[in-house]
């Protein structure tokens, strides 16, 4: 598996940490709390970073943690409530991003990974087979977890597919 942890290790600084805000009278806040915390994956170098859109809805202050320990204030520019993603804008270029992919090209047997934070500091890498896909685009995936290289940096979110061998 080597092929997969070099991979791992390339895509680990397109991954965020993500911090959020929200006033207690905001009608999320109830379910889903003040304080929120969750992962991201820069796709354009300019620092446009896609999320789940609950980790941000109804934010009032998000923080985005990059790999070297930086911090930048980041802003909503779109949110898509039917499908329950998010994109933010921060104020850094050159930001390195993740090439984007579909799920329909993966293979039923293919392995895949998902990389994301657990905290600002820490990020899993989550190794799996794809079991099944769907018309829909959707993927079952089987076993397998592992942690990833520890880094002085936050992590984030993203799924890419494994190279064979």
């Amino acid at each position: 598996m080597d092929a997969s942890v070099e991979l791992v290790r390339q895509l680990r600084s397109t991954v965020v940490h993500i911090r959020t805000e929200v006033p207690a009278e905001h009608p999320s806040a109830r379910i889903l709390g003040e304080e929120r915390f969750g992962s991201g994956t820069v796709i354009d170098p300019s620092g446009l970073i896609l999320t789940v859109n609950y980790v941000v809805m109804g934010g009032e202050s998000i923080q985005v943690s990059f790999t070297q320990g930086r911090r930048a204030k980041a802003e909503i520019v779109a949110q898509d409530f039917e499908v329950g993603l998010a994109l933010l804008k921060v104020k850094r270029q050159g930001l390195q991003a993740a090439e984007a992919g579909s799920s329909e090209e993966i293979d039923c047997g293919a392995p895949v990974f998902v990389l994301a934070s657990t905290q600002p500091q820490e990020r899993r890498a989550w190794s799996r087979i794809s079991e099944s896909s769907r018309p829909t685009g959707n993927t079952c995936w089987s076993e397998g977890s592992c942690r990833a290289p520890s880094t002085p940096a936050s992590a984030a979110a993203g799924s890419s597919r494994l190279p064979a061998g």
